[in-house]
């Protein structure tokens, strides 16, 4: 597989159901250490089942990018991506 095929399965898959999170630093600064802001930069990919599951994987594998561990979202599958410079890189090639 190619960089741009996997760049479109990528692409298919966020677009079926997944969304980004990024860090909201103000809001990190302004609150107290009792109370600390702990989201950090997360993409989250909808899978449906190991299939999917992997033909994904193996599309991250050829960007370089490394994902956490799926979890189970009801029927489906979550495949979650952190780090500031993997959501950076996933805004700018994929969004």
């Amino acid at each position: 597989m190619k960089r741009r095929d996997a760049l479109k399965i990528i692409r298919k898959y966020y677009a079926e159901g997944g969304r980004v999170r990024n860090r909201i630093e103000k809001r990190a600064l302004s609150e107290s250490k009792k109370q600390k802001y702990k989201k950090g930069f997360e993409v989250r990919i909808v899978v449906e089942d190991d299939t999917e599951y992997q033909e994904l994987i193996q599309a991250l594998c050829i960007c370089d990018i490394t994902a956490g561990r799926p979890y189970a979202h009801h029927s489906y599958w979550i495949v979650p991506i952190y780090g500031k410079k993997q959501v950076e890189w996933f805004e700018e090639e994929i969004i």
